[in-house]
């Protein structure tokens, strides 16, 4: 979901990465009960499987939704996003939230990656992903 510069700013590649995605998310956030993106990295603690799942396409939901509408926004508030955008993504170490939740995702994404991690299915975890899939 990388964005295109030379085309159509506000339109999306399927190739991004997860961090990349995140950070639009991030950048893009508006408080929402539904939507708690603070909620989603403190729950990659105890569900790292999620970031290679249900994150991702809701994410991409939400930036998708959220670019949309800054679509419909002034040039300059635009520019102000993609400044901010860049200023993230070239100096993370800048904002503390931001950081410990990229660090969150890399060591999800490590644990999802690694031969040597497996998911222990307990009953609340099973019964969880039920609720979900309803």
């Amino acid at each position: 979901m990388s964005l295109i510069p030379h085309d159509d700013v506000f339109a999306l590649h399927s190739d991004t990465d997860i961090t990349t995605l995140f950070l639009y998310r991030y950048l893009l956030d508006k408080p929402d009960p539904v939507h708690n993106l603070y909620k989603d990295i403190e729950d990659l603690k105890h569900f790292p499987e999620r970031i290679d799942g249900s994150y991702r396409a809701e994410w991409t939901t939400y930036v998708k939704r959220q670019l949309h509408k800054l679509k419909q926004l002034d040039k300059q508030q635009q520019q102000d996003f993609w400044s901010r955008l860049s200023q993230k993504m070239q100096q993370p170490q800048q904002d503390r939230d931001l950081c410990a939740a990229l660090e969150q995702i890399q060591t999800s994404l490590k644990i999802n990656a690694s031969d040597k991690v497996s998911v222990i299915k307990i009953p609340v975890k099973t019964y969880i992903e039920q609720l979900i899939k309803l």
